[in-house]
This record gives C-alpha cells, structure tokens and sequence, in this order.
C-alpha cells in the first residue's frame, strides 16, 4: 500500500510543540485536478504566513451548512514565479494537495492550522470572495459558481459587490451604472433561488409575539418629525447560526429558531408567505443589512385573480405589522421608545378604519359544515367577550391563522370593519393568550383614529 504523505508526516506532527507550529491562512481562489486517475488536487491563492512542502493543513468551507473541518497534507509547492519551492511565505502559491478531490474545496475554501481564530478564518473567507468573484469576476457569476457556491457564500459575494458599487458610485459611467444594476440584479436572484431551495435556515423571533421579528429603523428627519424603514425579518443559512446567535443574543427579546423545507417540501416558502402576507414584512435582512431581499422579490403574493370577493382569503398584512411592532416594543420606557410607539401606534391608525377583519359566527345547532343563512331566522351566535367600562366587546381577527387558534372549525367568520360596530361595542382585535398580538379598539379611540393624517 502506498505510503501517503498523512502518514509520513503523522509522527513529525505528533512531536512538534506549539512554538514549532505555523500560522497560516489561504484563501482557495482556483482548483485543478491534476488527473482524471487521481485524487490530488492543486490549490492556488494568497498565502498569509508560512507554509513548507509536508505539512497539514486543514479546511473549513465556512458558507457550507453542517460543513465539517477535514485534513490534507501538502506534498508539493509553486511560488509566484511558478518555481518549485520547499517553503513560501506571504505571496501567492500553488499547493499540491494529497487524497483532496473528496474534501469539497471550492473557492473560498480556507486552508489554516488546526487551532485557527474563527474571525481570522472568516476574514480571509470574505476576502477571497471578495477577491475572486468582485475584484477578478467583476461581479459576473458562471452557472457552475452557481452551482457549487451555498447560500451564505453567494450572500457574501452580493455584499461585497453592493459595497464595492456603492463606495465607487461617483466614479461610474452611466454605461457602468447599467451594468452593475444588471450584475446586482442577477446576483440577488441568485441569492433568492438559493434561499429558496434550502432544506433550512435560521431566522430571528420576537420573545414577546412568538413571530419572527420585525426590524425597522426610526430617523428624525430634517424637516421635523420621524420616520422608520420598512420592517423586516432577519434569515440566515445554518451555516450562520452561531454570528446571529452573537448579534441577537439578548435572550429576553430574541429568539433564534429553525425553518425547515419539511416532507412537502413547502415549510419555507409558506413560512414567507405567512411572514410577508399575512404579518406585514416587508423582506429580509440575509445575515447583515446590506444584503437584502424585498418580500415580492422572495415569493409573489396569493394571485386571486378571477375568485369571488367573498372567497378571498381574509389578511391585514398592513395593519398586522404595526400590530407586531408595537407588540415586540411593550410599553415604552425610554424616549426613543416613547417616539417609536407613537410612530407605530400612528401608522395603526392609519390602517384599521380601512381593514376588514373576521369575526367568528355560528348557527345555533346548525351542521358545522352548512352555509350559513342569514336570513333562515335562525339563532346566530357571533364571538363576544367581556370588555371595558361594563360594555361587551366585539371579537375581530386579522386572518383565519389567529381565528382558528382559538375558534374550531365548527365556527365560520363573518367580515366586518370597525366602523360597522363601534357605536354598539368595543373591539378586541386577535384575542389569544397572548396580548402581544392584537389590540382593543373604543368608539372614541376610533374616532381619533378616523382623524390622523
């Protein structure tokens, strides 16, 4: 049996102490295979401290999910001269790499010692992206980079090309401009179809809602006044669950959960479409702020073109964010959050006169499967419950989710709209166990809302 350079070199490496250990980083820019015979591959990029011809090296495919760290040895060396080396240090080399064809190097791969920081593996990871397909690729991906790169790798690429765009914005030709548009637009697509079609992916929830959370920012703005950005959801690949672990580590108002594709094969597309068509997000944040997803740019919403009014599913997407928003803030404490309530609690306003919500209905002793028919003059249970100030409130949901949370299926819904009702009762909005969820609406807070501009 042939002798391979892992086990050559097993003994030498066993002995040496921490002094005599280097400390390297590459990041793989290209791959070859030597032969169609062998299982070598040779490796090329910038080589960051010193490496010598029997070494180990070990690989991390950061972007990969449930990517493991494996070993190869080095039994041959090039330097930027294309000469046959025994040592190289800091300049760009080619490696020769002993059994690698199995360990799923890609570019991006990095190669570093065995006890390697993790940010200095995941400075070089962006780096080499950033070099490879910004800096040489020029923003342009083949089909097979497609192919091989994950979901976090491409979301990589797609920040850094968004920052090497921005940060040369004043220095673009109109036909330039052009062109990056239409590489960043081919980008984020590829980014979406990735996002699709994975089997899982991690996103953040609110403690307080049991939603996935909304993320939106408030300015002031130079005319007077405030404003805040779009909300939306943050998602990563599995691959980065331990960096939004870190970020949103505040146990009492995050949580992070997993999304998962499930046995239909459906569980995150209808995770978006619930989050973005019945919860008011407006997209996703993919692992950071700058790389970001508009909702109809992830999934289109329900077309119910041609379907009787009456058969339309019934959602609040635009009153339910505002809902949410003001559910996750609690009651504010501080002045930022004060400004922030009544931004929400404003936008609120603006929505639910115009909303139409479910309230639940049934006929007394009535087949639960049966029409209802209002005019049978039949005894018609509708949902009340005790409200404030000794009078009955009127309950209203948002959508068939939260009705059906509470309500079985042998109640029906009737649609109504506030104005139909708050002379006669008060509205609660999404009654659940959880208050987070909804609201409670009086004629004379109706009235006030009836009045903001």
């Amino acid at each position: 049996k042939k002798m391979g350079l892992k086990d050559l070199f097993k003994k030498q490496e066993t002995e040496e102490t921490a002094q005599d250990k280097s400390t390297f980083k590459l990041g793989v820019e290209d791959v070859y295979k030597i032969s169609d015979d062998s299982l070598d591959l040779v490796v090329t990029g910038n080589l960051e401290g010193t490496l010598k011809v029997g070494d180990f090296v070990w690989l991390t495919n950061l972007g990969d999910d449930n990517g493991t760290v494996r070993t190869s040895a080095i039994y041959a060396m090039e330097n930027a001269q294309r000469e046959k080396v025994f040592e190289v240090t800091n300049e760009p080399v080619a490696l020769w790499l002993e059994d690698a064809m199995p360990l799923g190097i890609k570019k991006g791969t990095v190669l570093h010692e065995e006890d390697a920081d993790k940010e200095e593996i995941y400075k070089t990871f962006v780096n080499t992206l950033g070099n490879v397909f910004v800096g040489r690729q020029e923003g342009v991906l083949t089909q097979r980079d497609i192919d091989t790169l994950s979901l976090a790798d491409l979301s990589e690429i797609a920040r850094v090309f968004l920052l090497y765009c921005h940060m040369n914005a004043s220095q673009e030709t109109p036909e330039e401009h052009t062109a990056n548009v239409g590489k960043i637009e081919q980008l984020m697509i590829a980014v979406r179809d990735k996002l699709l079609q994975a089997d899982e992916l991690v996103t953040v929830y609110s403690k307080k809602t049991e939603e996935p959370y909304l993320f939106s920012q408030t300015q002031q703005r130079e005319e007077g006044g405030f404003i805040c950005s779009s909300p939306m959801i943050f998602i990563a690949p599995v691959a980065y669950e331990e960096r939004l672990a870190s970020r949103f580590a505040d146990t009492e108002i995050f949580e992070l959960r997993r999304i998962q594709k499930g046995e239909d094969g459906k569980g995150i597309e209808n995770f978006f479409l619930e989050t973005f068509y019945q919860n008011g997000a407006t997209g996703v944040h993919l692992v950071t702020e700058q790389t970001s997803l508009a909702a109809e740019g992830i999934i289109a919403a329900p077309d119910y073109t041609g379907v009787a009014e009456e058969d339309i599913p019934v959602t609040n997407p635009d009153a339910m964010r505002w809902i949410l928003l003001l559910g996750q803030l609690g009651f504010p404490q501080t002045e930022e959050q004060k400004i922030m309530h009544g931004l929400y609690y404003r936008f609120l306003c603006l929505e639910l006169p115009k909303a139409k919500f479910l309230t639940p209905i049934k006929l007394e002793n009535a087949d639960p499967n049966a029409q209802i028919d209002l005019q049978s003059g039949e005894k018609l249970n509708v949902a009340i419950l005790p409200g404030k100030d000794e009078k009955e409130a009127m309950v209203f949901y948002t959508d068939w989710k939260r009705l059906r949370q509470i309500y079985d299926e042998s109640w029906s819904g009737m649609i109504q709209t506030l104005s139909q009702v708050t002379k006669a009762f008060d509205v609660v909005i999404n009654p659940s166990e959880n208050p987070a969820l909804g609201c409670y609406v009086n004629d004379e807070m109706f009235e006030e809302m009836k009045k903001v501009d």
